[in-house]
């Protein structure tokens, strides 16, 4: 007959120790009820981007938002530069071939019959690329946010900093896609002052545009081709985007990052890239 301890029950040591919390997700540590729907982030974007962005660290959602807002607007500007300066597909087509053999040091006239051919050939499947232009920004615009975002987050853990893919896609959305509407809508409003006699394709072309807001605008794209690729990364609207990303990086972490380290993540591939555009104009320019 078993008898009771008279100390009573031997404690279970074993149980009387904390079961272990698995630490939240980066996901669940940033995630909370999105603030603001996506009219007022696109007005906080250009007036108050720190609380914007900061309602994207709580909700990532509505990215596509400011890039169909581009992609509108981006095709409206063209279809009124269309229409108020005759920069139609073939005329623009036309342009593109003239600029690239005026680079090359040729004009038409140098080319033999085969070249001739080859380029009209050329300027077919370009007028037809403008033609799409719509779709193609679509279509560009989309993949610029994406291989953007996708070496922002890459690049985040070399900096002990933790976010999510999709914060860093919306950070790229909203600092490359507001700067470039209000650049394309302040076209539209440009396309009605001036003359149609002072527009013509080539410099529509080597400036992007009607709106030139860079040093390169003051430099001859064909006598400094060097020093006009260059200049042209030094362009307001750019470092508007390079400032909106920097404090967007910066705020949908799960500790707020530090500025310099932010501008070391968005900056130094801007730089990169801006090299590789001024050795290719180099090359190109011989």
């Amino acid at each position: 007959m078993s008898q009771e301890s008279p100390y009573g029950q031997a404690p279970d040591y074993g149980s009387s120790l904390a079961t272990p919390t698995a630490e939240p997700s980066t996901r669940e540590q940033l995630s909370e009820p999105a603030q603001m729907n996506p009219i007022s982030r696109l007005v906080n974007a250009v007036f108050s981007p720190g609380e914007m962005f900061a309602d994207v660290r709580r909700s990532p959602k509505d990215w596509i938002v400011p890039i169909l807002l581009l992609v509108i607007v981006a095709s409206v500007a063209g279809y009124v530069a269309q229409w108020r300066f005759g920069l139609t597909p073939e005329v623009m087509a036309t342009a593109t071939v003239d600029l690239g053999l005026e680079r090359q040091g040729k004009t038409r006239k140098d080319l033999s019959e085969q070249e001739k051919q080859a380029v009209e050939m050329q300027e077919k499947g370009t007028a037809f690329v403008y033609t799409i232009g719509p779709a193609l920004a679509m279509f560009l615009v989309v993949l610029t946010v994406f291989l953007t975002g996708s070496l922002y987050r890459g690049l985040a853990p070399l900096f002990q900093a933790r976010t999510t893919y999709f914060r860093c896609i919306s950070v790229v959305a909203y600092a490359y896609c507001v700067p470039q509407t209000i650049k394309w809508f302040l076209q539209i409003v440009v396309s009605f002052v001036k003359s149609p006699e002072s527009v013509d394709p080539v410099g529509y072309l080597e400036g992007g545009g009607l709106i030139q807001a860079s040093p390169a605008a003051f430099i001859s794209a064909k006598a400094n081709p060097v020093l006009f690729a260059a200049m042209s990364w030094i362009d307001l609207f750019s470092i508007w985007f390079l400032a909106l990303a920097i404090i967007g990086i910066s705020t949908v972490c799960v500790k707020k990052m530090k500025a310099g380290s932010a501008a070391s993540i968005v900056i130094t591939p801007y730089v990169v890239m801006m090299l590789l555009a001024v050795a290719g104009a180099a090359v190109f320019s011989k």
